[in-house]
């Protein structure tokens, strides 16, 4: 399924083939602690696209901390 970009000079599709190679680390108590994924994308824009790799690495830590989240302004929030 496309994921529609927002952005500022032209609409975009991004699509995807499918095709991840993604590696999971972890920690000693069974909680996640790295995960990482490329895959090849295709982003379509209306003068034409051009293929390119997404590459994702996030961390985790601090579980079990305290944590304060608070909501964003209401004029930030779609949907």
């Amino acid at each position: 399924m496309p994921v529609i970009l927002p952005m500022h000079v032209a609409p975009a599709t991004l699509t995807y083939d499918g095709k991840t190679a993604w590696s999971l680390w972890m920690g000693a108590d069974g909680l996640p602690r790295r995960v990482r994924a490329s895959g090849p994308m295709v982003i379509a824009v209306p003068e034409g696209g051009d293929a390119l790799v997404m590459e994702l690495d996030i961390r985790f830590r601090e579980w079990g901390g305290a944590h304060t989240i608070t909501a964003p302004p209401a004029e930030e929030v779609t949907g």
